[in-house]
């Protein structure tokens, strides 16, 4: 319900700073949602996000770590890797919040 929701649509346009309605949704059923499930010890390593914008809902906390790394916008295609970038953000780990239960990010 929360993905078909228009409020919470023109909330993300609202937050990043998009004209109203000139978000969309993915047309992709399978491709719109992503769910990880994490095992005691497992982690997910740095990546790029494919799409433009992601909201990340956390429906447990961790019992250790659990933050949760963000940037604004590093690179201007997906061949542009911004190595240099991601080196610093990595180091510096500035741009961070904890995830707790429920937390969006």
């Amino acid at each position: 319900a929360l993905y078909s929701s228009e409020a919470v649509l023109r909330f993300v346009e609202a937050v990043v700073g998009r004209e109203r309605g000139s978000m969309h949704r993915l047309a992709d059923p399978l491709g719109a949602c992503t769910v990880n499930v994490f095992r005691p010890g497992w982690s997910h390593a740095w990546h790029f996000d494919e799409a433009e914008y992601t909201t990340t809902l956390c429906l447990q906390a961790a019992e250790a770590g659990g933050e949760f790394l963000f940037t604004p916008p590093l690179r201007s295609s997906q061949a542009d890797l911004q190595c240099a970038q991601v080196a610093a953000v990595l180091r510096d780990h500035s741009n961070y919040v904890a995830a707790d239960d429920g937390g969006v990010a």
